[in-house]
């Protein structure tokens, strides 16, 4: 561990015989990052998942000019994302349910996305746009109410200082 150390995005990193590295946010999990090599003038940039330009809580993924060579993997291949907002459809689902008397299961296990969800249902409460009922969640942190109403957001590591606002 002593050898490692931190990078920050869009720096060259050095790393001898005239190679430069170049972390790019990913946009896909927090801390998720590209790496653009530079050898001998030739550019090569690796990137697994990219994330989407919009997301509430995750820097878009960013590109630094031309490449010679791109190696990336494409999991949604030439699907096209919807356009629709997530937040508002959320919010009718969740209405929907709570009108029926129902509760809400959030099985958390994507990385990310259930921080993104997380994050919705806080702005949905603050804003009253959902009845405050409870949500259930197999998430390794504390509950969606614990966490939109306690200190225990802190146990979550948000990369955008312009969404701490909507964690009370």
């Amino acid at each position: 561990m002593n050898s490692f150390r931190e990078q920050d995005f869009d720096t060259s990193l050095g790393l001898g015989g005239g190679i430069e590295a170049t972390f790019l946010p990913a946009g896909h999990i927090l801390g998720a990052s590209q790496i653009l090599l530079t050898v001998q003038g030739t550019r090569v940039q690796f990137t697994g998942d990219l994330g989407r330009p919009n997301d509430p809580l995750m820097y878009p993924p960013r590109h630094r000019g031309a490449v010679d060579v791109l190696v990336t993997e494409s999991t949604y291949g030439n699907r096209t994302h919807p356009t629709t907002n997530p937040e508002t459809e959320l919010g009718e689902i969740v209405t929907r349910t709570a009108k029926r008397g129902g509760e809400i299961l959030i099985a958390a296990f994507a990385v990310g996305r259930a921080e993104t969800l997380m994050l919705h249902l806080c702005r949905l409460r603050r804003w009253k746009a959902i009845r405050d009922i409870p949500f259930i969640s197999t998430a390794p942190w504390p509950s969606t109410h614990q966490s939109c109403t306690s200190d225990t957001r802190t146990s979550i590591a948000w990369s955008r200082r312009s969404i701490r606002k909507y964690m009370v």
